[in-house]
This record gives structure tokens, C-alpha cells and sequence, in this order.
């Protein structure tokens, strides 16, 4: 992220918080620019996303942080732990997913066509899939697919 430019920015903590707010509700942004917590323009919050976005997908920050077991003792302490809290044996994870909305491509792309990321409910959407563990760590995200079921 970048330093403060000028005396008005907002500081690294509220540009984390203003980002996750709008990662946790799946608001739009204006609503979550209105928050009395948060106090800032629709316009900030959309700059706050784009920079706390482009930091968490940094390969040194994301893989830090997002990791899917690497060998056999992770993957025994997490299946333990999911025991231990649940009393289900075996599970290393669970998995969900989700349509994230997006802006429609570019409508003839030679690879990715604007049509395929129309998902059944008729709005452009990447499929995104997240796997975590027994405390919500995220182990793993593939968000490479357009919205359309085939």
C-alpha cells in the first residue's frame, strides 16, 4: 500500500477495515461508504478495495496466509482438529462456492467470450470457490472460472 500523500488520506487500518466491510456484507460500495463507523465517499471505498485487493494478491502475502496442507503432519493436524472440534473423522476441509459479480468482459474475446460469464441468474459473475479449515483459515481459492454452467 501506499503512504499517506496527503493529510486528508486514510490510514492503513481503515482502508483494511473499509475493504473487509465490503468483502464480509457483499454490499454494494456506496452503502459501506455510508456506514457511520467508516465515514468515507463511495469513491474511497472503491480505492481502499483496489489497494487492499492488489495487497492480499501479492504472492508473498497470499501464500503466506493461504496455504492448503503441504504433507503429511498438516494434513494429520488438520484433520485432527477438525475431529476435535466436530467429531468428524477424515475432513481436511470444507469447501463452498460462490458467483462474485463482475463488469461484463470484453464482448469478443477469442478465449474468454463475454457470454460464458453470465451465470443462470443472468448477471457476469466468476465462480469462485474457497476450501478452509476447522477455524475458517482459508486453505485454498480458485476463482478461475467464468459463471456459466456448461
Amino acid at each position: 500500500m501506499h503512504p499517506q500523500e496527503r493529510a486528508s488520506a486514510l490510514n492503513v487500518q481503515t482502508k483494511i477495515l473499509v475493504a473487509l466491510n465490503f468483502f464480509a456484507t457483499g454490499s454494494y460500495q456506496h452503502p459501506v461508504g455510508l456506514n457511520v463507523f467508516l465515514g468515507v465517499s463511495q469513491a474511497s471505498v472503491s480505492r481502499c478495495i483496489a489497494e487492499v485487493s492488489r495487497a492480499l494478491n501479492r504472492p508473498d502475502i497470499f501464500n503466506q496466509w493461504v496455504q492448503f496442507p503441504r504433507n503429511m503432519a498438516e494434513l494429520n493436524r488438520v484433520q485432527q482438529q477438525f475431529y476435535n472440534k466436530f467429531q468428524i473423522p477424515g475432513v481436511i476441509g470444507c469447501i463452498d462456492c460462490t458467483h462474485i459479480a463482475i463488469f461484463p468482459p470484453v464482448l469478443n474475446h477469442p478465449i474468454n467470450p463475454e457470454y460464458i460469464f453470465v451465470n443462470r441468474k443472468g448477471y457476469h459473475s466468476i465462480n469462485t470457490q474457497l476450501i478452509c479449515d476447522s477455524s475458517l483459515k482459508i486453505l485454498h481459492v480458485n476463482a478461475r472460472f467464468p459463471g456459466r454452467r456448461i
